[in-house]
C-alpha cells in the first residue's frame, strides 16, 4: 500500500476528527475531485491501527450507488491516506441546520421519503455484506450533485461473521444510540435501523427525537421512549414509519 501523494493536489481542509483530517483533493490525471481521509499512524496504538485498516477493508468491499465509493489507500510519510468519492452537495446535517436557521419547518414529505428510501437501500446492501455501520447520523449521509444520497464514514463499522452475530462494544453518536447499546447489551443490524428512524424524525421536525441536558438523562429518555410528538401536519403514513423505527 506504500505510495506517495504526488497524484493529488490538496484543495482545502473539509473536516477533522479523532484520528486525522479529511481533505478535498484533485487528481492530477483526471482532474476529478476526491476526499482523502488522512490518518496519522505515528504513535497509534495497535488497536487504533487495526481500526484504520478495518475501515480500508470495509470500504474496498462496498460498491453501491448509495454508498460513498472507495478509490484507493496508501501510506506516505507516516500517514495513511484513504481516497474516496466526493459528494459535492454537503451532508444532511448541514441541510437540517440550514433549514432550521432559515425556515424553521421540516422538509417536504416527498423529500423525506426520497432520502429515507435511499438510506434504506444503502443500509440493506451494507447489512447484506454482514457489516454494521454503527454511526449512522445526518453528518455521515452525503449528497451528490444529482441529489443522490450516499452513506459514508465507516470509521467504526464492524464486520460480522454472519448475519446472526451481534456486536458488544458500546459505540456511536449519543443522539442515535439504540436502547440495546444504551443498556450495553449485544446488538445487531437493528441498531442501525433505529438510527434511520431517528434521522427520519429529525428530517421531519428539525430536532432530535431524544434530547436531554446531559448524557445520563439522554440515555434514560431513550430507554423510556420519551420523545416529542411529531407535528400534526405530518401524514399518518410518515408518522407511522418514523414511530415504527423508533419504537421497533
Amino acid at each position: 500500500m506504500d505510495n506517495n501523494f504526488s497524484k493529488y493536489t490538496k484543495i482545502r481542509l473539509i473536516g477533522e476528527g479523532t484520528f486525522g483530517k479529511a481533505w478535498l483533493v484533485r487528481s492530477h490525471r483526471s482532474g476529478r475531485f476526491y476526499v482523502t481521509k488522512e490518518i496519522n499512524l505515528k504513535g497509534m496504538k495497535r488497536q487504533e491501527k487495526l481500526q484504520a485498516a478495518n475501515e480500508v477493508a470495509i470500504l474496498s468491499r462496498l460498491k453501491h450507488n448509495n454508498v460513498i465509493r472507495y478509490r484507493e489507500a496508501f501510506t506516505s510519510a507516516g500517514l495513511l491516506h484513504i481516497v474516496m468519492e466526493y459528494a459535492d452537495q454537503g451532508d444532511l446535517a448541514q441541510r437540517i441546520d440550514h433549514r432550521r436557521r432559515n425556515r424553521g419547518i421540516g422538509f417536504s414529505e416527498e423529500q423525506v421519503l426520497d432520502w429515507t428510501v435511499q438510506i434504506c437501500f444503502a443500509l440493506s446492501y451494507i447489512h447484506e455484506q454482514k457489516i454494521l455501520h454503527r454511526d449512522l447520523k445526518p453528518a455521515n449521509i452525503f449528497l451528490a450533485s444529482t441529489n443522490l444520497l450516499k452513506v459514508g464514514d465507516f470509521g467504526i463499522a464492524k464486520t460480522l461473521t454472519n448475519t446472526l452475530d451481534q456486536a458488544r462494544t458500546a459505540i456511536g453518536t449519543p443522539y442515535y444510540l439504540s436502547p440495546e447499546i444504551c443498556r450495553r447489551k449485544p446488538y445487531n443490524q437493528k441498531s442501525d435501523v433505529w438510527a434511520v428512524g431517528c434521522i427520519l424524525y429529525e428530517l421531519v421536525t428539525l430536532h432530535h427525537p431524544f434530547e436531554a441536558k446531559d448524557f445520563s438523562s439522554l440515555v434514560m429518555n431513550i430507554l423510556r421512549g420519551q420523545y416529542q410528538s411529531i407535528p400534526r401536519q405530518v401524514s399518518l403514513s410518515l408518522f407511522q414509519y418514523s414511530f415504527y423505527h423508533i419504537r421497533r
